[in-house]
């Protein structure tokens, strides 16, 4: 999220170089435990017309479900307000601001003119990632919720974000400066160039990146309150329509059985990723280091062997990042390795490091000796490179095998009702579709839309059409390929 303000920054100022690193975060207490609903009271005394009911209709709005709670050390996060069970509604949230990615949608609107000014100005480069966008986006909203009228959108000013170090900072301000002087006229008196840093540190630090339609990011009064956890209690949807030029309403959905005081989390970062290096993203992209349950329990994205087990069903997996010979042991029978064979499962690890994406035989002996067990992360990843490939060059035989084996991979790690599950479901069978093989084709996408309507997505755009697929389409279709 900082490539713009270096590109920017440089052409503004040579003298002024860019760390990629972070100010150092300190380490935050771990994103668990409950409270006292009755001790807390609601921050918003109005209820926040994003907050409608899991009908996705517009014209009623249903009690908040959930508490905003705040500390001096984690800020401000959501509180459920009652019990939850799997695939329920437990909040649904209307954007504040969308960055779309496509820029002509920019050239009818009144304040394309900024983004025409910083094109001429910095060229194409200073408006790829964005932050033009943004602003532009704040100007045209603040003109009809000015600074007085106390709004939601004006609240982005009083957002807590993560702290910058000075470089970074002095980058940051470069940026809003750039933009604060190609601000049309009729808009100048609207923010000042302190207001444009916190309205970029704000998007950065809260925005939900969403791929429906055209594409964009979106920065939400309270789905942003929802703290990360590497094995959270919700997921979230953008309630889309083919329609719609991006999605403005988003909806989280629990995973799992949630409790009245329990706090609401989703992942920031993919689930499939070791601990050490889901540490090491969070840390550089949000600046703090996570120290939830997940990060201290077994890294089941680094899967091995056990030598005890029968066949594939022991797997040896560290807690944490492994750091202790203690912590490594089977998830299974429990038993503890020695040094020499953690020492193999490290080699074998550097090995497959190694393995270039279209080289299945070097994997095949990996997988075939005692150490390696094919949900290890960098199986999984390496799988998914073939059979991304074989699918573009049509091979569907090759691309089926891969996609089977990716789906155990996802089986193994992520929750029944994750999402993740249906989406590979929906590959698999669409390679199956594409090879005419109607009967099993129907089955995986059967399966992820039941996935799908577990997880509460049942009446989403994208649910109707594998649903469509996988009850209403003929047969006949199927074998054709079609």
């Amino acid at each position: 999220s900082y490539s713009f303000c270096t590109l920017l920054a440089a052409k503004m100022s040579e003298e002024l170089s860019f760390s990629e690193q972070l100010a150092k975060p300190k380490v935050l207490p771990t994103n668990e435990g409950t409270i006292d609903t009755e001790s807390i009271p609601p921050m918003y005394p109005i209820a926040p017309p994003g907050w409608l009911s899991a009908e996705y209709t517009d014209d009623k709005t249903e009690k908040a479900k959930c508490w905003v709670g705040e500390d001096d050390e984690m800020g401000k996060y959501l509180v459920a307000q009652q019990d939850f069970e799997p695939g329920d509604c437990v909040l649904e949230d209307t954007a504040l601001l969308q960055v779309p990615w496509d820029l002509d949608l920019y050239l009818h609107t009144p304040i394309h003119g900024l983004l025409v000014k910083m094109k001429a100005q910095y060229g194409e480069k200073a408006i790829e990632q964005g932050y033009g966008q943004l602003i532009a986006r704040f100007l045209q909203a603040a003109k009809t919720e000015t600074r007085e009228s106390g709004s939601l959108l004006w609240d982005i000013l009083n957002w807590k974000v993560t702290p910058l170090n000075k470089e970074d900072l002095a980058n940051t301000t470069l940026v809003a400066s750039a933009i604060h002087d190609c601000i049309p006229s009729s808009y100048e008196d609207i923010l000042s160039i302190k207001d444009i840093v916190q309205i970029i540190r704000a998007h950065d630090t809260n925005s939900i990146t969403c791929n429906v339609g055209k594409g964009h990011t979106a920065v939400y009064p309270f789905a942003r309150l929802a703290e990360h956890h590497c094995k959270p209690n919700c997921t979230f949807l953008f309630l889309d329509h083919p329609d719609d030029a991006w999605a403005s309403r988003v909806q989280y959905r629990a995973l799992h059985h949630i409790q009245a005081g329990d706090r609401i989390s989703i992942s920031y970062i993919s689930g499939y990723q070791p601990t050490a290096e889901r540490k090491a993203v969070l840390k550089e992209r949000y600046g703090f280091v996570c120290n939830c349950s997940a990060c201290n329990e077994f890294d089941t994205a680094r899967g091995f062997k056990c030598w005890l087990c029968d066949k594939n069903v022991g797997v040896i997996s560290p807690i944490g990042e492994g750091l202790r010979e203690e912590d490594w042991r089977c998830m299974q029978c429990g038993v503890m390795l020695e040094t020499e064979r953690i020492q193999d499962c490290l080699e074998a690890e550097k090995k497959l490091r190694v393995v270039k994406a279209d080289k299945w035989k070097g994997l095949s002996q990996l997988m075939g000796d005692d150490v390696m067990h094919y949900t290890h992360y960098l199986c999984f990843r390496k799988l998914d490179q073939w059979s991304q490939k074989a699918w573009v060059n049509k091979d569907g035989e090759f691309a089926a095998n891969m996609a089977e084996a990716l789906l155990k991979c996802a089986e193994r790690i992520f929750t029944k009702i994750d999402p993740v599950l249906a989406q590979y479901n929906e590959f698999l069978a669409q390679i199956h579709h594409g090879r005419g093989e109607a009967y099993t084709a129907q089955h995986h996408y059967q399966v992820a839309y039941k996935i799908r309507v577990a997880a509460g997505h049942g009446d989403t755009y994208w649910a109707k059409k594998t649903k469509y697929m996988a009850y209403d389409k003929p047969i006949g279709e199927f074998m054709d390929g079609k």
